[in-house]
């Protein structure tokens, strides 16, 4: 929105960026700006903003995709992502491939996909109920922090 401008700037000195992503809108919309949008689109052209404005341009992400469940149990009963990305063609049935061009939709957006920056991308379900993923996600956090320190010592 015409405001995000003004705040983005009060983080310039972030660690890293979480941007979590409900894959549960692929078929669902939402009013911006007075006009009618995909809720998955508006959330991908969000990230984009976000993870290429100059002050996070070499900022570590954290793409977290939730409610993989909720997600699965829509393609499973028939419904498909093409409602969102048109250009979509492949099984419309199939789970991973359908989860894998979201995946491809939003890294195509990031300018910058130097190794050094870090790109952490996580499919989660219902945060309560898997602690493998949650585990996995600290881990990631642990090393953005660990690099960041490196790098600032100049030891990267």
């Amino acid at each position: 929105s015409k405001y995000s401008k003004k705040w983005l700037h009060s983080f310039d000195h972030t660690t890293g960026i979480i941007f979590v992503v409900n894959l549960n809108d692929f078929d669902q919309y939402q009013t911006v700006d007075g006009q009618r949008v995909n809720a998955l689109k508006h959330s991908r052209d969000l990230f984009k903003k976000i993870v290429n404005d100059e002050v996070f341009k070499y900022t570590p992400i954290m793409l977290i995709f939730d409610q993989y469940d909720l997600f699965k149990r829509k393609i499973e009963n028939g419904a498909s992502i093409n409602t969102a990305f048109s250009g979509y063609n492949d099984d419309q049935s199939d789970i991973e491939k359908s989860m894998n061009y979201i995946k491809n939709s939003f890294m195509n957006k990031v300018e910058n996909k130097q190794k050094r920056r870090g790109i952490y991308i996580h499919c989660t379900s219902y945060y309560g109920n898997n602690f493998n993923q949650i585990k996995q996600i600290f881990k990631d956090v642990q090393h953005i922090k660990l690099t960041r320190n490196l790098d600032i010592g100049g030891l990267l």
